[in-house]
């Protein structure tokens, strides 16, 4: 839509009292897209601008996300694409998102527009210039493995310290519920129940939960770290952030070198030296019984998030879910009383 009159947007609005419902408009130009916003228009209706074609072909990817896959697109811009099954109104929100969390004081990329790749996919643009992953960082330079570390346990405490109730983030347990829900046919009613029952037992908290807190999903920029994905995003418990961060590479038994750099992104002598060391920060004013009784805490909870793996993880090959399934009904599912009411930080 290139144009519009006085007498068109009298018949939008005429339609939109007739049907009382939101209209979506969509390719408007620049100039349209200013009127809707001066009339208050883009408050009645979905209103998309034409999108700008970008093209990713040759461009460096640095990182992925569970939703798409994120891109150096020059010396200044980062570009995120999205998986073509992701709709339009869901590129839209995660771009609001990061507009909230700006806002909330924490550090992220800056969201500058959405697009289009030549082959439709939808995308977002965002300001973040000569910046390289904290596992690059890393990989360059493994003599700031220990200041890095600091930064990073920093970020996920000032994480873990903003409120999302007022953001719309949907809550971390009603997550984990879902993807139980997606598991059926992978454990027993009775399994399923014990496990829903231990979601419910952790504490409620009001608090933003990242989610997939690692490496990867962080920038460096002059010596400052800055969050790149929010795909994961939610409001709950901290713990539900150790499930991932901290607790996958406890058991080495497990997991062999291709898992541990798989869940990671860094070298497994890394990952050994600093998951001890994350949670020693992290809870640095606890005693030692408190620290070790949290490890074990946080050692079997990680198997939560191994059962909800035949909903999450759709890409795993199936003889590997079987495993892991068959490890959280050993080793999990058994010890559930254990850790029911006994969060409590």
């Amino acid at each position: 839509m290139d144009y519009i009159s006085s007498a068109g947007l009298r018949v939008i609005l005429k339609l939109y009292r007739e049907r009382q419902k939101t209209l979506s408009i969509i390719n408007v130009s620049d100039s349209v897209g200013e009127i809707f916003n001066a009339t208050g228009f883009s408050d009645l209706f979905f209103v998309q601008k034409t999108l700008e074609k970008y093209r990713i072909d040759g461009c460096k990817k640095i990182t992925s996300a569970p939703n798409g896959d994120i891109y150096r697109l020059n010396d200044e811009m980062l570009a995120k694409v999205f998986h073509r099954d992701v709709p339009f109104t869901l590129v839209k929100r995660e771009q609001q998102f990061f507009h909230k969390i700006v806002f909330a004081g924490l550090p992220t990329v800056v969201p500058y527009d959405t697009f289009k790749t030549d082959d439709n996919l939808y995308g977002i643009i965002y300001d973040m210039p000569e910046s390289e992953t904290l596992t690059q960082t890393i990989a360059d330079d493994p003599g700031c493995f220990n200041e890095m570390l600091t930064k990073f346990v920093e970020l996920l405490q000032q994480i873990h310290s903003t409120t999302g109730e007022d953001i719309g983030f949907p809550y971390t347990k009603d997550l984990y519920l879902s993807y139980l829900d997606g598991c059926t046919g992978w454990y027993t009613d009775a399994e399923l129940n014990k496990l829903r029952n231990l979601v419910k037992s952790i504490p409620e908290r009001e608090t933003l939960v990242y989610g997939n807190y690692h490496p990867d999903n962080i920038l460096v920029k002059d010596g400052s770290l800055f969050l790149i994905d929010l795909s994961d995003m939610s409001v709950g418990h901290p713990v539900f952030d150790f499930l991932t961060l901290v607790a996958e590479p406890f058991d080495t038994g497990i997991l062999d070198e291709r898992h541990t750099e798989y869940h990671k992104k860094m070298m497994k002598e890394m990952v050994q030296k600093g998951r001890k060391k994350l949670i020693d920060h992290f809870f640095k004013d606890r005693s030692e019984s408190d620290l070790e009784r949290i490890y074990v805490q946080i050692k079997l909870l990680a198997k939560l998030r191994d059962a909800c793996l035949p909903d999450i993880d759709i890409h795993m090959p199936e003889d590997e879910l079987r495993s892991r399934v068959e490890d959280v009904k050993q080793n999990l599912i058994p010890r559930i009383d254990e850790l029911k009411g006994q969060i409590d930080w």
